[in-house]
């Protein structure tokens, strides 16, 4: 019997080890995931399979990473490319926002300890930061010098956007309530604050947990450039895939 259990431990390892060097070297992995695999597999047999969850109606997967215990991504059903895709910015635009914090239930289920509002982030790369040609939201932990940082921060963060330095790179900040995250898009509120002639492909943004004045909740959202005052383009580097601020 223990024979068989390390066997199907190395197997699943290896499934894993599998998939992360194909989604690197396939920018199209995750939409050929999501579309031939997840949904397919909803609409015939009613399992998401490979992903956790497939909302058909509402337009997005969530798929187990294969990097770190805890990651999650919030994956569009349709073809998305990316941050620069004027889909996102639409009318009739799905709340990608809304359903990635939704899906921090299974991080916290992966999670080592109980995850506190600020100690989860939600992530998307700018398009030369990406290694994919769809859209996906991370969704994980935070770092822990990234919440203490914030914290500190959050009497001086309000519904103006205003700057701030982050990991080391430069970012704009701006609070939202609960409300704001379902009723706003996210995406939209980005573009709205570039710079004339700017577009939204350079633009990466993270949505973090919050708790705001009065002890409302709410998020904190961060927008940053690629190339502009050290960021890199990455607010995926400011989530933790060890989940280390679970442990503590």
């Amino acid at each position: 019997m223990k024979k068989w259990i390390v066997v199907l431990v190395v197997a699943v390892v290896a499934i894993g080890f599998a998939l992360f060097h194909f989604l690197k070297k396939d920018p199209n992995a995750l939409w050929d995931i999501v579309h031939d695999g997840c949904t397919r597999e909803q609409r015939l047999h009613g399992k998401p399979t490979p992903c956790v969850a497939v909302n058909l109606q509402e337009g997005w997967a969530i798929f187990k990473d294969a990097v770190g215990k805890t990651q999650v991504l919030l994956i569009p059903t349709k073809r998305v490319t990316g941050i620069e895709d004027p889909q996102i910015v639409a009318n009739d635009a799905p709340n990608y926002w809304q359903a990635a914090w939704d899906a921090r239930t299974y991080v916290q289920q992966r999670a080592p300890g109980i995850l506190q509002r600020d100690e989860i982030a939600l992530a998307i790369n700018s398009k030369d930061a990406r290694s994919q040609n769809q859209l996906h939201i991370h969704v994980d932990c935070i770092r822990s010098d990234v919440r203490d940082q914030l914290r500190l921060a959050q009497p001086h963060i309000n519904d103006s956007w205003s700057d701030i330095s982050v990991n080391g790179e430069a970012y704009r900040i701006k609070a939202l309530d609960a409300e704001e995250l379902r009723d706003e898009n996210v995406f939209l509120l980005v573009l709205k604050q570039l710079p004339p002639g700017e577009e939204m492909g350079g633009e990466t943004v993270a949505v973090v947990g919050a708790t705001l004045a009065g002890n409302k909740e709410g998020f904190n959202v961060l927008a940053g450039r690629n190339g502009v005052g050290g960021n890199n383009g990455s607010s995926e580097v400011l989530e933790d895939h060890a989940c280390a601020v679970a442990k503590k």
